[in-house]
């Protein structure tokens, strides 16, 4: 188990911002990311593969969406969740104290992946187990794991 505290150990004004990876597998990378007046250099634009889910910490910024035209300022407490591929970019980060932002960075839905096994050669029952990719959504806005016995016979 680890423990820690996002708020403390920020560092003073630097040149860069500071990005401490929490937790990075290949279904999840989540990141405190902290600015201290930096932005986006000119012309630069984020384009990003993965989904991501930012909460501001503390600090504040302001973010600007391409596509929508849109200009977010956000405060402490206040989350966006950006969808893979919307072009944006950090205008602007308050610089002290320092701007705290927690990112949750994930693939893209890309539908249920299936997994067939077979784990008894001789019998003739055959195992499917559906795996929805994590995170892969249900009503409830939770990602499912269903397991299915379908009887018959492998050809």
């Amino acid at each position: 188990m680890r423990h820690d505290n996002l708020l403390t150990g920020l560092p003073s004004r630097q040149a860069e911002e500071q990005i401490d990876r929490l937790i990075d597998s290949p279904n999840v990378r989540i990141e405190r990311i902290v600015s201290a007046g930096q932005a986006s250099p000119p012309g630069f634009w984020y384009d990003q593969p993965d989904e991501e889910f930012v909460v501001l910490l503390a600090g504040a910024a302001r973010l600007y969406f391409e596509a929508d035209n849109l200009t977010l300022h956000l405060k402490p407490g206040d989350w966006v969740e950006i969808p893979a591929h919307v072009r944006h970019r950090v205008e602007w980060t308050q610089a002290d104290p320092p701007t705290v932002w927690l990112a949750v960075h994930h693939p893209r839905n890309r539908g249920p992946s299936i997994t067939l096994q077979k784990f008894n050669a001789w019998s003739s029952m055959v195992q499917f187990v559906v795996l929805h990719s994590p995170p892969f959504p249900a009503q409830d806005g939770k990602a499912t794991f269903d397991d299915h016995t379908v009887p018959g016979t492998l050809q």
